[in-house]
Formats: C-alpha cells, structure tokens, sequence
C-alpha cells in the first residue's frame, strides 16, 4: 500500500508552484522585500566593515604618534612637549 502511494506521489505531474522571485516576476512585493532585506544586510556588514576599518585607521595614526614621541625623547631633540609620570 505505501509502495502504491509513493509511485503515485513520483509519478504525479503537478508542478511546484514557485515564490515571485524564483518564478520571475520581479515586480511583486515578496521581491521587493527580499530585495529590501538583502540591502538591509548588505549596510548592516558594510558598516561593521567600516568600522573594522576605521579602528584600523586610528591605531595606526595612534603608534605614529607615539613612536615619534618616543624618537625624539631617545634623541634629545623635543619637538613636541612629553608628560612625563612618576610611579
């Protein structure tokens, strides 16, 4: 009995009844709201990426600081001036 209901199951010419999107018609609103959502996600990783990139940024221009600093106490020569703590 099972082995029956399978074959007709396969053997049926139904066809599968796709979403707008995937059939084509792209003007619909579930394709603008996929579209949507795809370009929420896209600002949403392209900030955190910014952001990644901005601290990048300023750690770099932060050991420039301090490295010149740093030469200029080994040198003798103070370019700038230099807060020196006591412990």
């Amino acid at each position: 009995m099972s082995a029956v209901s399978i074959a007709v199951i396969l053997c049926s010419t139904h066809t599968a009844q796709a979403c707008a999107t995937c059939f084509g018609q792209s003007d619909e609103a579930m394709a603008k709201g996929m579209n949507m959502g795809i370009l929420a996600l896209l600002i949403c990783i392209m900030g955190v990426l910014l952001g990644m990139v901005g601290v990048g940024i300023y750690l770099v221009r932060r050991a420039a600081r301090f490295g010149s600093v740093q030469s200029t106490e080994t040198t003798g020569a103070l370019s700038s001036p230099v807060v020196q703590t006591t412990k």
